[in-house]
């Protein structure tokens, strides 16, 4: 039996047969982000590839992976242009799923909230990978 058939689809706590659970939550949030980039690069219309979203599984693969994200870094690795990118910060900040130190736009650190964080983790954990 697979790996993934033995897990509850219900459950964003799940575990690799090593039992890591991180590992598995890391693994779908890459596979989500190369999607989104996919989608990103078939599909030019803005309409179509939501640069938010691109943002969002950054920070969740940066956290699982325990790194600090500059802001810059991570518009860059989504190719967001930097005006573009520090108001989609400011949106995702203001609803509460992301977090920045420092008020100069491109210089700050962000992450997710802890409410942010929460929010990916069953996000990813729902997804069918």
């Amino acid at each position: 039996m697979a790996l993934f058939d033995r897990l509850s689809a219900d459950r964003p706590e799940r575990v690799d047969q090593k039992g890591n659970a991180a590992s598995i939550l890391e693994a779908k949030a890459e596979a989500m982000h190369s999607l989104w980039q996919l989608r990103k690069r078939h599909f030019v219309s803005t309409a179509l590839h939501d640069a938010g979203m691109g943002i969002m599984l950054t920070l969740s693969i940066a956290e699982s992976r325990s790194f600090d994200a500059g802001e810059q870094s991570v518009l860059l690795a989504n190719q967001i242009a930097p005006l573009e990118g520090a108001a989609l910060v400011d949106t995702l900040v203001q609803a509460g799923l992301v977090v920045a130190t420092g008020t100069i736009p491109g210089r700050r650190s962000v992450g997710l909230s802890p409410l942010g964080s929460a929010r990916m983790r069953a996000y990813i954990a729902d997804f069918p990978v």
